[in-house]
């Protein structure tokens, strides 16, 4: 046993293709990250690409890692996306814990100390099949920001597997591996696995581990602070380069995190972003197992009580404003409002024309204005700079 696994460092684990200066510029965070010990740094380069990819190649060979071992890995033909993160993966096998990090991704100072301290406090937890860097702000099923509810601690749980920045022990990945093996060829169809979802392409690993995680009803490790940025360069996912998923991140080289314990933490999400024990946490007439689908997303055939966002033909049994950010919380406070509505699906009676097109507005000028002040005051100067213009082209 070397001294990288005596001291039980993860590996850092960096899957490059065809994106030279967003590689250089990842080596840059992590080289500028805070370590203890010596780490080991493995990456992993995809074949084909033609000269873009043999830039890549060569940053790899000429990078001087100053932390420890340093290993390359060049595969000779394209594997894509999906089968090079797979293969990565199955580098636990070898190294044991790892920290996967697509070249995409900028890291802080303490991504790695927080990386350590999660794998190992979730290590014998088995409800939990990984670690997330990357803090979500952004929810993909609906196009509208996400924000968690807050504890005492320093992470959350969610049913949605992270891409931008995460950690697996051997046996979180090895479990996941083995459930692949015999479920890759299925079909993404099922109803409580979000629309979107399956519709991405054949080259996304994600999606099966998103499957993974609800059919074993698992979960990924949330941090509220994230500890990686998406920079977004253009690549198989990314059409366009922009800044759709950058997040804040930690600004510090040394913190003791606190984690939230599995078992008695009531802030977990599935993967549409709603809180699943929302029923647990609210008391509503006694009435249990209501289905949440505060950003209208889901299928609610079958569920006898709907708390949701859309106006639906069912009799309503409670109402809430949409004012209070997360907005569970215009739940959790009885917000009064006429933006959330509590169905009682067994009893249909129609909804009114009128409000339909009202409810539509007010829940967007709260998820896009009011629960970003900044993106309210771009939308303001932008359509003052419009009207000043109009002005002055008429004078």
């Amino acid at each position: 046993m070397d001294k990288l696994n005596k001291n039980n460092e993860p590996s850092i684990l960096v899957v490059a293709f065809n994106r030279p200066s967003s590689l250089i510029s990842l080596l840059e965070s992590l080289e500028s990250a805070h370590y203890e010990n010596q780490v080991r740094l493995i990456i992993s380069i995809d074949g084909g690409g033609g000269e873009l990819n043999d830039t890549v190649k060569n940053i790899a060979r000429n990078y001087q890692w100053p932390n420890g071992e340093k290993i390359i890995i060049m595969h000779e033909e394209n594997l894509g996306l999906r089968n090079h993160i797979l293969k990565a993966g199955n580098l636990t096998q070898k190294y044991g814990d790892i920290i996967m990090l697509e070249d995409d991704l900028y890291v802080s100072k303490l991504y790695y100390s927080y990386s350590k301290q999660a794998l190992d406090y979730y290590r014998d937890e088995n409800s939990i099949a990984g670690i997330s860097l990357y803090a979500q702000q952004y929810n993909e099923t609906s196009g509208k920001p996400f924000y968690p509810l807050y504890s005492e601690s320093d992470t959350y749980f969610m049913q949605l597997a992270s891409s931008w920045g995460q950690a697996w022990t051997k046996e979180q990945w090895g479990d996941f591996f083995e459930w692949y093996k015999d479920n890759e060829s299925n079909i993404l169809e099922e109803n409580w696995i979000p629309s979107n979802i399956k519709k991405w392409p054949s080259t996304s690993w994600k999606k099966y581990f998103i499957k993974y995680l609800i059919e074993k009803e698992k979960f990924f490790v949330y941090p509220y602070i994230s500890l990686t940025t998406n920079m977004r360069a253009k690549g198989v996912h990314a059409k366009i380069s922009d800044n759709l998923l950058q997040v804040p991140m930690y600004f510090a080289i040394d913190k003791k995190f606190s984690f939230a314990d599995f078992e008695s933490s009531v802030i977990k999400y599935d993967a549409f972003h709603e809180n699943i024990n929302l029923s647990q946490i609210i008391s509503i007439e006694n009435l249990k197992n209501i289905q949440a689908d505060l950003y209208g997303t889901k299928n609610i055939e079958g569920a006898e009580y709907v708390l949701t966002s859309k106006a639906l033909n069912f009799k309503i049994l409670r109402k809430y404003g949409l004012r209070m950010v997360p907005h569970e919380l215009n739940v959790l406070n009885d917000i009064k409002g006429d933006d959330l509505f509590l169905y009682y699906t067994k009893d249909k009676q129609k909804f009114s024309e009128d409000k339909k097109w009202n409810i539509e507005y007010r829940n967007f000028i709260y998820y896009f204005l009011k629960v970003n002040p900044g993106k309210r005051r771009i939308v303001k100067h932008f359509i003052n700079t419009i009207i000043n213009k109009i002005f002055n082209l008429k004078n």
